[in-house]
């Protein structure tokens, strides 16, 4: 039998890279990873169901996007499997006016 943590940081990491692999790829399909009442809270608005959130990400008007995970941290909430998710890492990106960054994030 497999180790329970071993199972959910394994699927914690999973779910992180299939996230800001779809982020980094095409924004218009992180839609589809939001149910619709959904919350969403980025750098300190919120957001409501999924067409506010998709609206959210696609007024970023991003270039470019690549985001570079440092560590996935998970931690159980409920005997249900439901778990806290915590992710670091480094994001690169070009606004649409050509000016590119870099900055950490931190994902819950």
């Amino acid at each position: 039998m497999m180790d329970r943590d071993f199972v959910r940081a394994a699927l914690a990491e999973a779910c992180a890279r299939h996230f800001f692999e779809t982020f980094d790829g095409n924004l218009g399909n992180l839609r589809d990873l939001y149910h619709e009442d959904a919350w969403m809270t980025f750098v300190g608005e919120k957001y409501q169901g999924r067409p506010a959130i998709s609206a959210k990400f696609e007024s970023l008007g991003l270039q470019h996007s690549q985001h570079s995970i440092t560590s996935v941290d998970s931690h159980p909430m409920r005997e249900d499997g439901a778990m806290f998710v915590q992710v670091l890492g480094h994001w690169n990106f070009t606004e649409a006016g050509g000016h590119q960054q870099i900055r950490n994030f931190c994902e819950a």
